[in-house]
């Protein structure tokens, strides 16, 4: 190694790691003194021309980002917002053409998402959405179909950043801007359409099928009857994130449609409207229920929890259920399923991620 960065980061995950799996809390409180050396040695490696944007620093604080989610040293978010901030300025410094290949390409593929969904919280617009940075990566290998909702996610933020000051727009204003977003989200309708056929072409049999659930949920407990008896089975936990991945956006893309379409008619049925441009957007058709998406995150659950899936599981469960429970936690009608996803988030955090004992959804 280059730096003593990297293996000071590697130490405190790791021990972390060790301390709650055999529950030897001397262990924990090691692996915190060794996250702050590790920082130690970041910052130094920072202040380096010739190592701030080497692969290694890049790792450390992918490590660094690990450990704060899992751990949550400071009983907070900063820190990990911060890291995340850190990782897409370093990602931005090192320029597309340092992930094209070899260990580069393989840490942007790691942080890349994360990058995109700290840009989507911050409703801001991520470079990572730019053309450049969306092919040059990939010049030399194939798109992952979670390569490529990771590449419509990544438009997110703009749309939210565009939505937002939407009401502030006039009537004719806000329907220009609302039908160019029904369209963007329409390209973006057809591109996951697409990944889910690639995808399904990764393997043999079926992408999932249907079980008795065997685990349940506190809900489920206390109400005598369970939400979801049936659970999904996958061939592996890489299918299985990638699809919880995919259905998650299908519910944040097709409510964010419904939306829009919601406010079109408003606008256009307003009799003070007297003029309007002319819509060409198809009808919603089935993407105007968009409930049965969020079902089948919350059916994905069983199989991520459990025991041998241990962190991995965790990791996948996290990122599609806060996606839906932001999307769907103000709507009346989806309250019951919205209870369920914060009890399963609640059993993540029981299981090494204890960042969300102070995330809000």
């Amino acid at each position: 190694m280059k730096t003593r960065t990297l293996e000071a980061s590697s130490l405190a995950l790791s021990t972390a790691a060790l301390g709650r799996t055999f529950k030897d809390e001397s262990l924990v409180y090691e692996s915190a003194r060794l996250y702050c050396w590790g920082l130690s040695e970041l910052q130094r490696t920072l202040s380096s021309p010739r190592l701030a944007f080497d692969d290694e620093t890049l790792a450390a604080c992918l490590t660094l980002s690990m450990y704060e989610m899992m751990e949550c040293p400071a009983e907070g978010t900063h820190a990990y917002a911060s890291h995340c901030k850190g990782l897409l300025a370093l990602i931005q410094g090192r320029g597309p053409h340092a992930h094209v290949s070899g260990l580069g390409h393989q840490l942007f593929l790691a942080t890349r998402l994360i990058g995109i969904l700290y840009t989507m919280q911050q409703h801001s617009p991520t470079y990572l959405a730019d053309p450049i940075w969306m092919k040059v990566p990939f010049s030399q290998s194939s798109k992952r179909p979670i390569d490529r909702v990771a590449d419509c996610l990544a438009q997110a933020p703009t749309i939210f950043n565009k939505t937002d000051r939407i009401q502030e727009l006039h009537p004719m204003e806000q329907l220009e801007l609302a039908n160019n977003l029904a369209s963007q989200c329409w390209d973006l309708d057809w591109t996951m359409q697409q990944c889910y056929e690639e995808l399904r072409l990764t393997v043999d049999g079926p992408l999932y099928w249907s079980e008795l659930s065997r685990s349940g949920s506190p809900l489920d407990e206390a109400d005598q009857k369970r939400l979801f008896p049936v659970a999904y089975k996958f061939p592996n936990i890489k299918i299985a994130s990638t699809l919880m991945m995919y259905w998650a956006t299908l519910v944040m893309l097709w409510s964010g449609l419904s939306d829009l379409y919601r406010l079109i008619d408003s606008i256009v049925n307003d009799e003070a409207a007297t003029e309007h441009q002319e819509l060409d957007l198809p009808p919603l058709g089935h993407r105007s229920d968009f409930l049965p998406m969020a079902w089948h995150v919350c059916r994905s659950v069983d199989y991520c929890m459990q025991e041998e899936m241990m962190t991995v599981g965790s990791l996948a469960v996290a990122s599609p259920l806060a996606l839906v429970i932001g999307t769907l936690r103000d709507n009346p009608h989806c309250q019951q399923e919205v209870l369920w996803m914060r009890a399963a988030l609640g059993q993540v955090q029981g299981r090494g991620l204890r960042i969300f004992e102070h995330v809000r959804l």
